[in-house]
């Protein structure tokens, strides 16, 4: 797994960052990643009924965590999530406050399931990766 130097200079208003990761890592990587994840997240990862399955959410959240942590100089295990009424995670109240202090709050959504703020759509995003 890349190591990134913390924290991450957040977006500007002319900008989104994009992140990709791809969902395969060897066990010491998984197993590192899921100590970062909350009970209930380990308890999710381990209702899954193939280890593909769970070791996919296991490195997804993990990551999630971990780069939001770099946004927020927290460790990952520090983010925390509120869960919507379908489930949808979404940053606990403090962290969006913390969050909103580092980006424009009119930019920032809060959201993590993928939908970009309307004002992105169509703009050219750079590829540093």
């Amino acid at each position: 797994m890349r190591t990134l130097p913390s924290p991450i200079e957040p977006p500007s208003k002319s900008e989104v960052h994009l992140w990709v990761v791809r969902l395969i890592a060897g066990m010491g990587q998984i197993n590192d990643l899921r100590e970062t994840l909350s009970g209930d997240e380990k308890h999710r990862a381990d209702a899954f009924r193939f280890e593909k399955h769970s070791n996919a959410f296991l490195i997804a959240r993990g990551l999630l965590r971990t780069i939001l942590g770099w946004y927020l100089e927290l460790p990952p295990e520090d983010v925390a999530f509120q869960y919507g009424p379908q489930g949808k995670p979404a940053l606990c109240a403090k962290v969006k406050r913390d969050l909103h202090s580092i980006i424009d709050a009119d930019q920032f959504q809060g959201q993590c399931d993928g939908e970009y703020a309307p004002e992105h759509r169509g703009r050219r995003v750079r590829r540093s990766l």
